[in-house]
C-alpha cells in the first residue's frame, strides 16, 4: 500500500505534481524516504500533517525543511443541541444566485483567506494563491450551496456548505471586512445549522486554522468542540 497519495485537484491548479503523505506519524528516516521516493517520481510539493501531540513527527518535518503553515482544527458540533439558534434569520439571507457576479464571491474571498495555508506559504501566495482561491468559488458554486447576506444589493459575506465524512460541513465563511465584527458570521452560521438539520444531518463540522481566533471564538461560542488539530507542513522537492 502506498504512504502517500496524488492529489489531481492540486496538481490541476498548480500546474505540476502534488501529493499528501498519507501516515499521520513518522520517524525522521521514514518522512526522508518516502519525500526522497516523492522526489525520483517527479512530485514537487508534498502536504503532511501530523498531530500536533506527535513531537517526534513535527520535529522531523521541520527537520526535513517542512514549512509548517500554522495549525489545522476540526470544530465538530451535535445539530441537536443547537435547535434554538436555528431561529435566527434575516431578511437579507438568500440562496446564491446563479445570475449574480462569481467575481463578487472570488474577490471577498482572496482578500479575506488570509489564514489559509495557501496565503501563508509565500511561494504559493506569489504564484498560485489567486488561482487557488477561484478555482475554490467555482467548485462550490457547481457542487455545494452556498447562502449569502446582503447590504442592498451588495454582498457582503457569504457562507458555503457540503459533506466531509457523513457530517455537514462548513467549507467556509468569508465576510467582507468593512461588516466584520457585527454578527453576520453567526447569522450564516445559524442559517447552516438549520439547513444541514432539515437535511437530516446529525452533526455538522468546520475547519479552520488555530491563528484564525475569530474564527475559533465564534465557533467555541456556539456549541463546537474541537475533535482533532494537526500541523500542516509543506515540502517543496
Amino acid at each position: 500500500m502506498r504512504n502517500y497519495k496524488l492529489l489531481d485537484w492540486d496538481s490541476n491548479v498548480f500546474k505540476f505534481p502534488v501529493a499528501a503523505i498519507l501516515p499521520l506519524s513518522l520517524s525522521q528516516e521514514s518522512l526522508g524516504g518516502i519525500l526522497a521516493d516523492l522526489k525520483s517520481n517527479g512530485v514537487c510539493l508534498v502536504y503532511w500533517s501530523p498531530m500536533v501531540e506527535d513531537r517526534e513527527s513535527c520535529k522531523a518535518a521541520e527537520a526535513l525543511v517542512g514549512f509548517k503553515t500554522g495549525v489545522k482544527r476540526t470544530y465538530v458540533a451535535d445539530l441537536s443541541c443547537m435547535a434554538p439558534a436555528f431561529k435566527a434569520k434575516s431578511a437579507n439571507l438568500v440562496v446564491w444566485d446563479s445570475n449574480a457576479s462569481v467575481q463578487e464571491l472570488k474577490k471577498m474571498t482572496i482578500a479575506r483567506a488570509i489564514h489559509s495555508r495557501f496565503f501563508k506559504d509565500p511561494k504559493i501566495r506569489e504564484k498560485h494563491y489567486e488561482a487557488i482561491m477561484k478555482k475554490w468559488i467555482d467548485d462550490s458554486i457547481e457542487n455545494q450551496s452556498i447562502f449569502v447576506t446582503k447590504d442592498g444589493n451588495t454582498i457582503v459575506g457569504f457562507i458555503s456548505l457540503n459533506e466531509k465524512d457523513g457530517n455537514g460541513n462548513v467549507d467556509f465563511i468569508v465576510i467582507d471586512e468593512a461588516h466584520s465584527r457585527v454578527g453576520l458570521g453567526r447569522e450564516l452560521l445559524f442559517h447552516a445549522h438549520g439547513w444541514f438539520a432539515s437535511n437530516g444531518y446529525k452533526f455538522v463540522q468546520a475547519i479552520t486554522q488555530k491563528e484564525n481566533t475569530i474564527a475559533c471564538e465564534m465557533y467555541e461560542k456556539y456549541g463546537y468542540h474541537i475533535r482533532e488539530q494537526s500541523a500542516f507542513y509543506h515540502f517543496w522537492l
